[in-house]
């Protein structure tokens, strides 16, 4: 069984200028055979009381998304940012991945984190009490996604440094969710099957990536980069 057939929906978050993305996105589905939709990443034009204009367009597209599958009723939704890097084990894993999820019982499930697990061996789905950093690679399941749109609603229209959550990183968001809310089920996989490609932040980029002649030699060097530890792993 696939991926595909397990969630309902799949959503890949990716500012529609960064078609260097895309295409990199795009060699990594195809890598593990994949179906998804892009969604069009949010760019707001002021920060606000958000840690940056980056943090803010991310909050909201994480959040639009989540709002659309409650309105499409959709049983479950598996959220993608477009830096994420499969783990080459998920190809061979994902019969057993899918079979595992299917008999969890979860709310939150992170694919994908930077959290210490076993790097090999047969799959398992941890559960995780503590704050999780990162959201590239994550499911939510129908039955907590009201629950959770209306605390990232509360969040939104709450002040910067509100005692039960107000504008700050999505990934931040998700963990005061998860503290304010214990009965939820969070699982993790180990290994970890997903982690971030090394490429210009849209979120809080370098010095050196906002020069765009600089930054598009950075971004070549990250790619070359990338390929040649691909072949080398090969």
């Amino acid at each position: 069984m696939k991926l595909n057939e397990l969630f309902e929906q799949v959503k890949i978050i990716n500012l529609p200028e960064r078609g260097d993305r895309r295409r990199e996105m795009n060699l990594q589905l195809r890598r593990i055979g994949l179906r998804a939709e892009y969604f069009p990443a949010v760019r707001v034009s002021e920060a606000g009381s958000w840690p940056g204009i980056g943090a803010r367009g991310c909050f909201q597209s994480h959040y639009r998304i989540l709002q659309q599958a409650i309105q499409q009723g959709a049983r479950n939704v598996l959220i993608l940012e477009d830096d994420l890097d499969f783990s080459p084990m998920l190809a061979g894993l994902e019969s057993e991945l899918v079979e595992r999820i299917q008999k969890a019982d979860w709310d939150l499930l992170y694919l994908g984190h930077v959290e210490q697990v076993a790097g090999d061996g047969p799959v398992e789905l941890l559960p995780w009490s503590e704050p999780l950093m990162t959201a590239h690679f994550y499911a939510v399941s129908g039955r907590v996604l009201p629950r959770l749109v209306e605390f990232l609603e509360l969040v939104q229209s709450r002040p910067a440094g509100h005692p039960l959550g107000g504008p700050q990183h999505f990934d931040g968001a998700l963990s005061m969710f998860r503290a304010q809310n214990p009965d939820v089920r969070t699982l993790i996989a180990s290994p970890n099957l997903g982690s971030q490609r090394s490429s210009r932040s849209d979120i809080s980029a370098a010095w050196y990536d906002r020069m765009p002649i600089v930054g598009n030699v950075i971004n070549l060097g990250r790619r070359l980069l990338r390929r040649h530890r691909g072949q080398r792993a090969a």
